[in-house]
């Protein structure tokens, strides 16, 4: 569900129109993350404002902002990731390489205009995921060692077997 928000987007008219884009995507949209969220409920806030920068390149600045459900990695229960990403994006074109571009921005190429909107937003929520989804401290994680633990752990030499019997 799209709103107020174009399905199909051409980056250079909004560019040179310095237009910004303000609203929500569902995350039901999004079929290339559902397999890392365990609730595709929710929406994909964004803010982008289009432009052109000194080098007349075509530029996208602003954030993303959403709420997913995924399973934590260590205990394999849901548990809630906040995020929030700065969007900075320079559009490259044919020939043209990502090696001038300001530190701050990624570069990207356009293989066809007009794009998906929805597309792109996903692109950006995919990059900003966590490596590793994990509770900071698990709610039931039966693995984790007491902290009353006195004595050392060593590792047992598998080799010990051998030593008796060389006697």
């Amino acid at each position: 569900m799209l709103n107020d928000l174009p399905t199909l987007i051409d980056p250079s008219e909004f560019a040179h129109r310095h237009h910004r884009l303000t609203g929500q995507v569902a995350l039901a949209q999004m079929t290339r993350i559902h397999d890392r969220l365990s609730d595709i409920q929710g929406d994909v806030l964004i803010d982008w404002q289009f432009g052109i920068d000194d080098k007349h390149r075509i530029k996208i600045d602003g954030y993303i902002q959403t709420q997913l459900i995924m399973l934590c990695l260590r205990c394999l229960q849901p548990m809630s990731s906040t995020i929030d990403a700065k969007t900075a994006l320079i559009l490259l074109n044919d020939g043209q390489s990502s090696d001038d571009i300001p530190d701050d921005y990624e570069g990207i190429s356009l293989t066809n205009t007009p794009i998906s909107l929805t597309s792109l937003i996903e692109d950006e929520l995919i990059l900003a995921l966590p490596l590793v989804a994990r509770h900071t401290v698990c709610p039931s994680n039966e693995y984790v060692l007491s902290k009353n633990v006195t004595e050392p752990l060593t590792p047992s030499n598998p080799f010990h077997i051998l030593s008796e019997l060389k006697k």
